[in-house]
């Protein structure tokens, strides 16, 4: 019989117990991680009673969010009448008598020969200004010291200062032993140093007559966090494969370790908007001299934090480590994915432990094949460099969230790149690294700058360039070279395309202004040549520049 009352929409503080409190043992079974915090359930039961009684469950993280307690179970006549958070101070456990008289005299030991350094200081002290001192400030009677007794005195100070720097040395050792000894035993006692004050949970049931209670007690706390990554494994050949990798990368500091867990992470973000934000009137106007400083701060405050987002945003994942080859491949275990109308959620197999140290968990969520169509993709003007470009079209129900994907070709690890998200059926494009079988060349082959002619005030620059690209593969491949023209938006500055050739395969490539694409296949030992030209004008009285843009 289910408990009633087994759900709690409320939670009180550190209300007055009505019955006599059972501290019972209680163990975390499951854990929904979300991008910024977890649902912990505890699992317990116990033997109650007829009539009233209060459960506490010890040992819980101060993060918990208290509205979030939530308590269900099963038991006959059992119902739940309240639950409450409470903090208590941490209890210092009594030294035993042996341990006390140990510490006691190490700490007597410690004075004494704190005691004995601070006189031999002292002396050391007296006896360098006796050393500093001017015959003028001295007595009459120093000052008729002859010579030999001078020298005498000087070697008393020397024999001196030797005695009393070899007993601080002596003593220094000494004491540092001593704190040594000291520390050993206070680690050792029970008491120790007071961890803090201990949080816990109270659960108030109350029992028509004596019965067991089996609870779930389920609470949401801060300090975990899950982030999705990704590994794509090509393998290039006559029939190209790529495998998928989805992994979940959680990290916790919640204060408890998660030890043998059933854990399953969600991409709902609990502790985001739950709503749009509003859209307020916005307002122009000419601004005065007074409020330029004060706009000029505000607009560089905004970029600073707007940079800083970005930045923690694209903060790199580490990728995970490659397993060790084993002679019979093992097989990996995916998540089961539950997708509903808004988020989804990966349920990790089996049982999972995470540390609350902060160490990064690394848990694989699936497997999936996909069929990629390869092609070499160079920027000349930018790298003259080939590199081996994987596409596909995203199988499956389930979307590709934003993440970092390390990426393998024939088994070796080419590099990292970020991924957006990306919906099923959806074109996925990723690089992997260079391919030292195809030769791009890029040739600057006209670069000529004309001054204003008869009738005309205006100067003209005109550039042209050839891109070679040679294939030593033994099997065909497919290539796309990408280049560019510049691009004005001012009237007085004139862009003239003169010469592209061959005719390219499309213009403001991938909507970028000024863009262009050639698109062709080349045979074994095959070569193709482009040549691109182009010429710019602008007034002569005025002066010219090229700056990249992101369109």
């Amino acid at each position: 019989m289910r408990l009633a009352a087994a759900t709690l929409l409320a939670v009180s503080f550190a209300a007055p117990a009505f019955a006599a409190e059972i501290a019972v043992p209680s163990k975390i079974d499951t854990v929904a991680v979300h991008p910024r915090a977890a649902t912990i359930t505890r699992t317990l039961d116990a033997e109650l009673k007829a009539g009233a009684s209060t459960l506490v469950l010890k040992n819980i993280p101060a993060g918990v969010d208290v509205s979030s307690i939530r308590v269900e179970g099963t038991g006959e006549n059992v119902k739940v009448l309240s639950s409450d958070f409470r903090t208590v101070p941490s209890e210092d456990r009594p030294l035993n008598p042996e341990q006390a008289k140990q510490i006691e005299a190490l700490q007597r030991e410690i004075a004494r020969i704190e005691g004995e350094i601070e006189q031999a200081t002292t002396l050391k002290t007296m006896v360098g200004r006796y050393a500093e001192a001017k015959p003028g400030d001295m007595k009459s009677e120093q000052q008729s010291f002859d010579v030999t007794q001078w020298r005498a005195a000087w070697d008393a100070v020397d024999e001196r200062l030797k005695s009393i720097d070899q007993r601080l040395r002596a003593s220094e050792a000494e004491l540092e032993q001593k704190q040594e000894e000291l520390a050993r035993l206070e680690d050792a006692a029970p008491g120790g140093v007071p961890e803090g004050p201990q949080h816990e949970i109270l659960v108030e049931l109350e029992a028509a007559s004596a019965a067991r209670a089996y609870l779930r007690v389920s609470y949401q706390v801060q300090g975990a966090s899950w982030r999705p990554a990704y590994e794509a494994r090509l393998s290039t050949g006559k029939q190209p494969k790529l495998v998928l990798e989805r992994r979940a990368i959680v990290t916790q500091t919640t204060g408890e370790d998660w030890s043998g867990v059933s854990l399953s992470v969600h991409t709902a973000d609990t502790y985001g908007r739950t709503s749009a934000p509003d859209i307020l009137a916005w307002r122009a106007g000419i601004l005065d001299e007074s409020d330029r400083y004060r706009a000029k701060v505000s607009a560089r405050d905004q970029a600073f934090g707007g940079s800083l987002g970005e930045m923690q945003r694209a903060a790199p994942m580490a990728a995970p480590a490659e397993p060790e080859q084993a002679d019979k491949p093992i097989t990996a275990v995916s998540a089961e994915i539950l997708n509903t109308g808004y988020t989804t959620s990966f349920v990790i197999p089996g049982r999972v432990s995470v540390t609350a140290d902060g160490t990064q968990k690394t848990l694989l969520i699936s497997k999936q094949d996909e069929t990629p169509k390869l092609q070499i993709e160079t920027a000349p003007a930018i790298a003259p460099t080939a590199y081996v470009q994987a596409a596909f079209n995203l199988t499956g129900e389930t979307p590709l969230f934003p993440g970092q994907v390390a990426l393998y070709r024939d088994g070796t690890l080419m590099g990292r790149e970020k991924i957006g998200l990306t919906a099923p059926g959806d074109e996925v494009e990723l690089g992997f690294g260079q391919d030292d079988r195809v030769r791009v060349e890029h040739v600057p082959v006209k670069t000529l700058e004309e001054g204003p002619r008869l009738l005309s005030d205006r100067r003209t620059e005109t550039r042209s360039f050839k891109t070679i690209v040679t294939n030593f593969h033994d099997t065909p491949v497919s290539v796309r070279v990408m280049n560019r023209i510049p691009f004005s938006e001012q009237d007085k500055v004139e862009v003239t395309e003169i010469e592209a050739t061959p005719k390219p395969t499309a213009r403001n490539f991938k909507d970028v202004r000024g863009a262009l694409a050639w698109d062709f296949d080349l045979q074994p030992n095959g070569k193709q040549d482009l040549t691109l030209a182009y010429s710019v004008s602008w007034p002569d009285d005025a002066r010219v520049n090229y700056q990249d843009v992101t369109n």
